[in-house]
């Protein structure tokens, strides 16, 4: 080190040149990592399209636009596969236009062989219109802010904070306080009525019935053709009209004598149906259903 620089330029140690190097690192290391800032684009699986769009899609559109069903020979196949359905529904998608994207056009009726499924008004048209305006992406959105320990720790209660305070200081019970373990097994009154089941009560199924529970099914998975105005209009099973019209349409396609070979449940299953497998034999969907016509498909 020259001898002849100014005081101010000295160190007076290797631990002082050190400590003046390392408190300019600041001023040269550049922008901090996303991490580091808080923000970070979430992967396909977590991203918008997974989250929200997609759901809508699987609900209003599969019915119809898979490798089985009657718009295969359409552009817009999904596949179940969330990256390649991705990529299909980009194709109909406009990010300079989002109101004019075939996927919206269709959805809402226009055109489309299978009529309305989303109303323009709805939340989930605003879904995937704001989708699209953002950009229609497979992935993004918000990252979680990362976690900055504190150094605090949270307060721990004492393993014997449990125990009743005696009086004495020492956290324990007092040894001299006993609780009255005398009980008359032959007079005591719970005030709780008698909890006896019959046996053949306890064995019925429980009654499901068609306006609480089963109504919201097939509007969820059947609805979509089986609508007035929907590419399934011209058979007898229509939806979408009042609970007492659905329930009518309903005992059109069950058998209560033989519940399991119910027109609803074997179409839904994908026995000759132009809309292909609605639901599996062994799902929640289908279990419900057929507990419902073997109850006598209560209205």
């Amino acid at each position: 080190m020259p001898s002849n620089l100014p005081g101010f330029f000295r160190p007076r140690s290797l631990a002082s040149l050190l400590v003046l190097l390392c408190g300019c690192g600041g001023f040269t290391r550049g922008k901090p990592s996303p991490m580091e800032a808080g923000v970070c684009m979430a992967g396909p699986e977590s991203g918008r399209f997974a989250v929200e769009v997609y759901p809508i899609l699987e609900g209003k559109c599969m019915a119809c636009h898979v490798a089985s069903g009657v718009a295969s020979s359409t552009e817009y196949v999904l596949s179940g596969e969330l990256e390649a359905d991705h990529e299909v529904v980009r194709a109909l998608v406009d990010v300079d236009s989002p109101a004019d994207s075939k996927l919206l056009s269709k959805a809402s009726g226009n055109s489309h062989g299978g009529g309305s499924v989303l109303s323009s008004s709805g939340s989930e048209y605003k879904t995937i219109l704001d989708w699209i305006a953002d950009g229609a992406l497979l992935g993004g959105g918000d990252c979680v802010q990362p976690v900055v320990d504190s150094g605090m720790k949270p307060d721990v209660p004492d393993k014997d904070s449990s125990v009743a305070d005696s009086g004495k200081g020492n956290g324990k019970p007092d040894s001299s306080v006993k609780p009255d373990a005398t009980v008359d097994a032959g007079t005591r009154d719970s005030g709780m009525p008698d909890a006896t089941v019959d046996a053949g009560d306890a064995a019925k199924p429980p009654v499901i019935s068609f306006a609480d529970e089963v109504d919201s099914v097939l509007l969820a998975d059947c609805e979509v053709c089986h609508n007035s105005t929907g590419i399934a209009a011209s058979t007898k099973f229509i939806l979408g009209g009042s609970v007492d019209d659905d329930f009518a349409s309903a005992l059109d396609v069950v058998d209560l004598n033989a519940p399991a070979d119910s027109l609803m449940l074997q179409k839904a299953t994908g026995n000759s149906h132009g809309g292909g497998q609605r639901f599996a034999e062994d799902s929640s969907e289908y279990d419900l259903l057929l507990q419902w016509i073997e109850g006598g498909a209560q209205p």
